[in-house]
């Protein structure tokens, strides 16, 4: 096929008119294109919930239908594909496979290594059409074109708290479920956020990935690194 000779030769001759990133196919541009511009014209029969891709309501779909086969040994949650569940057992592993290699940092996923890589390039192709700023990824600008609309379409339907994101709302749901569904494979604390596990992780680890460039000491957090560098600017 024309698109594996593309492939093998490094050819990518469809082009982004608005970030310029390259691609192997017609369609691969086509499906990069609603990145920029997120119509959703893809609406599910049942729920009527909307996508921007025939492929992502097609995977939806699946949480109507023949369920969540597949199941991960560890938490019991269960996914639609096994591709998901081969992601979601790194929360438990903490295996990073996917490595930049400009600073080398690893990634469990070959999405935020992308994402990353832009910090580098200083690539921010998505701009906000209301203030300008400028971001990484389509989903970092939705989330920001929220605290301009400041419309809280997502309501708890136990407290009925308001939410301008469904992320949020999942998030809140958990305080009342009591659901922890993130787990430590060294001494199996639970957590409500993977980011919370992520950090928990480092004190097994003993790695502390958060440098500061003024003098070089390195933190577990982020946090803890910004509190540090107050310390530079009071000097």
């Amino acid at each position: 096929m024309l698109c594996d000779r593309l492939k093998r030769a490094g050819e990518t001759p469809h082009k982004c008119d608005i970030c310029a990133k390259t691609f192997v196919s017609s369609s691969n541009l086509a499906r990069h294109k609603d990145t920029h511009t997120p119509k959703k014209s893809y609406t599910c029969g049942v729920c009527e919930k909307q996508f921007t891709q025939r492929g992502y309501l097609r995977k939806h779909m699946f949480i109507h239908t023949a369920g969540r086969p597949h199941k991960c040994d560890v938490c019991h949650k269960q996914f639609t594909e096994g591709a998901d569940l081969k992601k979601h057992k790194r929360t438990h592993t903490g295996e990073k496979p996917h490595r930049c290699d400009v600073c080398e940092k690893r990634f469990a996923e070959s999405g935020n290594l992308k994402k990353h890589q832009q910090t580098h390039t200083g690539d921010r192709p998505h701009k906000c059409d209301v203030c300008s700023k400028t971001f990484l990824s389509s989903s970092d600008l939705c989330r920001h074109k929220d605290t301009h609309s400041h419309d809280k379409a997502y309501t708890c339907f136990v407290c009925r708290t308001q939410f301008t994101q469904s992320s949020s709302l999942k998030l809140h749901m958990l305080t009342h479920t009591g659901e922890r569904p993130h787990i430590c494979v060294v001494c199996y604390k639970r957590f409500t956020q993977y980011g919370h596990l992520k950090s928990h992780m480092l004190t097994h680890t003993g790695e502390k990935p958060h440098k500061c460039d003024t003098c070089m000491k390195a933190f577990r957090t982020s946090s803890d690194l910004a509190k540090h560098k107050r310390t530079h600017r009071r000097k």
